[in-house]
């Protein structure tokens, strides 16, 4: 394995407000931590071997990582209790807790550690990779995401079979947060079963509102963060033969969500407003032939159903945080029950 003693370049995500403008939160940096150590910690349980030596050199003995060893020495920088912070309502990947775990020591003594440290916290972390039971673990919950995303590729196979144009928005939808001069971040007081209101009446005014006669389908998720409270991330598929004007259509959905449904007490984010940002772009109107921006809505709409392997909100049995619907949506579940058992072909 290659040996790479050059530094790791580190780069926080950044969010934006309902104008376009952006700033670094702490939410969206620690997830973006979050996520690189699930990601390095699964990467780093698959493979054998050491990711570090000690070398000497005419200035004396230095240590080299390899590129995986830095990345996973670059994640003992993360102050894992205010990431933790950050999310009290989560469940935490078991990659994270692994990490926790195999990794206390080593951290408690960064930058300060030795080579010997480092890699018996390898070893340690490996050991409790290779056991059965977060193996069991990682495969439901990867099995999950594999069937919810499966959901999203047959609907987006059916959507461009049946139209040649489609209209794809993405909305944020939250509620207004308070920042008081001086003081601490005040989250909306709104509890679960508001939240569950408002977006019951959401799927209600798609469902049955003036949007109605062109909706194809849509997708939902529900997450909760401590400086937005709950919050929605939405996904819209329109027929794009008969509709234009993808920005302000997406500005009409978050108005109704926004004074409509919350009663003035919602906000809302319209990514169509910024598609020039995105430098994959999958909103506005895609055509039938265009396989790039097809493979990029497949790819962000997936992205929806991967959250939940990084950190899961924790809420009551049977909430739903997730749903995909629509008439489309609806046409294929009636096509799936309709194919008879793979036992009996």
């Amino acid at each position: 394995m290659p040996f790479k003693s050059t530094p790791l370049n580190l780069h926080s995500m950044r969010a934006a407000d309902r104008d376009g403008h952006r700033f670094l939160t702490p939410t969206s940096s620690y997830g973006e931590d979050l996520k690189r150590i699930v990601l390095v910690v699964d990467e780093t349980i698959r493979t054998r071997g050491k990711l570090s030596r000690v070398v000497s050199t005419p200035r004396g003995e230095l240590v080299e990582y390899t590129p995986l060893g830095r990345r996973f020495a670059d994640l003992l920088r993360i102050p894992l209790k205010e990431l933790e912070y950050q999310f009290p309502n989560h469940e935490f990947s078991p990659l994270y807790i692994v990490f926790k775990r195999a990794t206390r020591h080593l951290r408690e003594a960064h930058p300060f550690h030795t080579v010997e440290r480092f890699d018996e916290a390898i070893e340690r972390l490996r050991r409790y990779g290779s056991g059965t039971v977060l193996k069991r673990r990682l495969d439901s919950m990867k099995r999950g995401e594999r069937a919810t995303g499966a959901q999203v590729r047959d609907l987006c196979a059916h959507l461009r079979a049946e139209r040649s144009r489609v209209m794809a928005l993405r909305i944020d939808l939250g509620l207004h947060v308070i920042w008081a001069q001086g003081a601490d971040l005040v989250v909306p007081p709104v509890d679960l079963a508001e939240m569950q209101g408002y977006r019951s009446q959401l799927i209600r005014w798609l469902d049955r509102g003036p949007m109605s006669k062109y909706l194809l389908a849509y997708i939902w998720k529900l997450e909760w963060g401590i400086e937005k409270g709950y919050h929605i991330h939405l996904a819209v598929m329109l027929d794009g033969n008969r509709l234009r004007k993808d920005s302000i259509i997406g500005n009409i959905i978050g108005r109704v969500w926004a004074r409509d449904i919350t009663g003035e007490k919602g906000m809302y984010y319209n990514c169509n407003r910024n598609k020039q940002r995105y430098t994959r772009c999958a909103l506005g109107t895609l055509h039938r032939s265009d396989a790039e921006q097809w493979g990029c809505l497949e790819q962000s709409l997936r992205y929806l159903t991967k959250s939940d392997f990084f950190l899961r909100l924790q809420v009551p049995e049977k909430t739903r945080t997730f749903g995909i619907g629509g008439l489309h949506a609806a046409k294929l579940r009636a096509m799936r029950k309709q194919i008879p058992p793979v036992h009996s072909l």
